[in-house]
């Protein structure tokens, strides 16, 4: 491992989105890991600490050596919520369909919280709040959003980078960190961090 950030997510879009912020990185994650939510956080503090363990538990997996030679360990968990309500992956169309619903005609927001391990073994965080509004939305319109299957392996039911976006009305804050990685933070937190 050379001189390489590892990010410690299977994510396509934060991949993506690494990639186009001009970082070499290797995809490193520990299968065992318990993504599982903690209903009495809140959604800012489910998404630090889930981000906190998914890169721990990529640290317990990799040699110190590797981290040394690394830029160090990224991780990230991102959450749709409304009213303080966390909203997950739908597990089916259905389900998928009842989120779109809820929706419909109303803001929204998504939380990205990152956690950096630098190559010393400190740990850094933070997070970011975005806020969507989808415009209403009819049967009809979540009908054609559905078809597309984009509902699947995404928060909230919808992907605002792809065919999600014919729903949203307005953005306040930061694009990226609705698609999944808020790149401006993850800029910060490593242009400060790698070498100290």
């Amino acid at each position: 491992m050379n001189s390489s950030l590892i990010l410690a997510s299977l994510s396509p879009r934060r991949q993506e989105l690494l990639k186009s912020a001009g970082y070499n990185f290797k995809v490193i994650t520990n299968p065992n890991v318990d993504e599982s939510l903690n209903k009495k956080l809140s959604p800012i503090k489910a998404t630090l600490y889930l981000a906190k363990k998914k890169a721990y538990a990529t640290k317990d997996i990799i040699k110190e050596e590797n981290l040394k030679n690394s830029l160090g360990i990224l991780g990230a968990d991102t959450l749709v919520f409304y009213k303080n309500q966390v909203i997950g992956k739908p597990k089916n169309l259905a389900q998928a369909k009842e989120i779109l619903s809820l929706l419909s005609n109303r803001w929204h927001k998504v939380v990205t919280s990152i956690c950096y391990i630098n190559p010393s073994g400190k740990c850094y965080s933070r997070y970011c709040v975005s806020k969507v509004r989808f415009r209403k939305l009819s049967a009809s319109d979540i009908d054609v959003a559905l078809s597309h299957n984009e509902w699947q392996d995404a928060a909230g039911g919808y992907k605002i980078q792809s065919h999600g976006v014919a729903m949203v009305e307005k953005v306040a804050g930061s694009l990226t960190n609705i698609i999944g990685l808020p790149v401006q933070e993850v800029v910060a937190i490593l242009s400060k961090k790698c070498n100290k």
